[in-house]
């Protein structure tokens, strides 16, 4: 069994249920209100391109649909140790897709498809990722879409990442990241 993270916008959580249920389990600090909707969730374009230039690295379990170059992140090296860069399979949620449930295979066959370039990302997922590269995405991307949730898969350590704060800061509040 494998450890898994995900990574979306602190504003698209938009009920009190889910909203109070964020504030027990987060670790550290999270605005006292809910931020406004962004005008428009970051396209896969957008979301791409933030990762290629953290460094970031990873398996992409999708394709882009695209006739426009669209920057993407290099692969892990094979085999050998992970590199804290290595952000393991990435998938990203499509606003107004249903996420696959399943086995992981499973998951990642409902993944494994063109994504259109403008599509709008509202959640990036990550299996098997070093913790640093979960932190360095999420950092990235804040830089779209303002504050964003880490969230390890139990979902009951997780960190809201603000733009312009340092990596350092964000693993040293994180539990799952030390």
């Amino acid at each position: 069994m494998g450890w898994g993270a995900s990574v979306f916008p602190l504003s698209t959580v938009s009920d009190d249920e889910t909203w109070e249920w964020l504030a027990e389990v987060v670790v550290g600090p999270m605005p006292a209100q809910r931020p406004a909707d962004p005008d428009r969730p970051p396209t896969v374009r957008d979301v791409l391109r933030v990762l290629h230039d953290a460094g970031c690295q990873g398996d992409a379990w999708f394709t882009v649909d695209s006739s426009e170059p669209c920057a993407t992140f290099d692969a892990a090296p094979p085999g050998g140790s992970r590199s804290e860069l290595d952000m393991g399979g990435v998938s990203l949620h499509l606003v107004g897709e249903r996420t696959p449930e399943g086995s992981p295979a499973e998951i990642r066959a409902a993944y494994e498809r063109p994504l259109p370039a403008d599509g709008r990302v509202d959640a990036v997922g990550f299996s098997k990722p070093h913790p640093d590269a979960v932190l360095r995405a999420a950092q990235a991307i804040s830089t779209l879409c303002g504050a964003v949730v880490a969230m390890e898969d139990s979902g009951c350590e997780s960190v809201v990442i603000s733009p312009g704060e340092t990596l350092e800061s964000i693993r040293a509040r994180t539990p799952w990241a030390r």
